[in-house]
């Protein structure tokens, strides 16, 4: 993949939006990391901003890509390669999004609630966070209640934004606001 700052520009057509999140969902079902590092960089090059690659790609690939796992369609090692390649496709989005922008003294803390393992959706929101100029404090997933708390009374951010996924995890969510 070329660096995201460079490319040439042409007029989005919106029509292709669609049939690149679909191509860039049948990448991440084979596997194909490097396929779909070109889906990425095709849409980059329709001058779709990171942030519209994250939430008009990549997140519906992913919810697809759940839809199939929870249908039994693919298995748990599928989901995690999925992910996988969301994730490598994400460290370059987030280099054009970092551009050179005064920070802001805002913190902002992101976590997955205790049980919750899928942060795939939280780390794109920080990411956009911090290409914003926030300070995110980002911890992950399967944040255990009094980690959280602890964490956040020493480190008094001025939003915290917990992630959960399913209902079973709604006690934990309670729990740690």
């Amino acid at each position: 993949m070329r660096p995201v700052g460079r490319r040439e520009h042409r007029r989005t057509d919106s029509h292709n939006v669609p049939a690149l999140a679909r191509r860039f969902g049948d990448t991440l079902r084979v596997g194909d990391g490097g396929a779909a590092e070109r889906v990425i960089e095709e849409a980059l090059g329709l001058e779709l901003s990171p942030v519209a690659v994250q939430s008009l790609i990549i997140a519906p690939a992913m919810a697809r890509i759940g839809e199939l796992w929870e249908a039994g369609a693919i298995s748990v090692a599928d989901e995690h390669l999925a992910t996988a390649i969301s994730q490598r496709v994400l460290v370059r989005l987030f280099e054009a999004l970092t551009v050179a922008r005064p920070r802001s003294r805002e913190r902002i803390l992101l976590a997955a609630v205790e049980g919750q393992h899928h942060t795939l959706g939280l780390r794109m929101v920080a990411d956009v966070l911090e290409g914003s100029g926030f300070e995110v404090m980002f911890l992950g997933a399967d944040v255990p209640v009094e980690s959280l708390r602890g964490f956040a009374s020493q480190y008094q951010p001025a939003v915290t934004g917990l992630a959960f996924g399913i209902a079973a995890n709604i006690g934990c969510l309670a729990d740690s606001i």
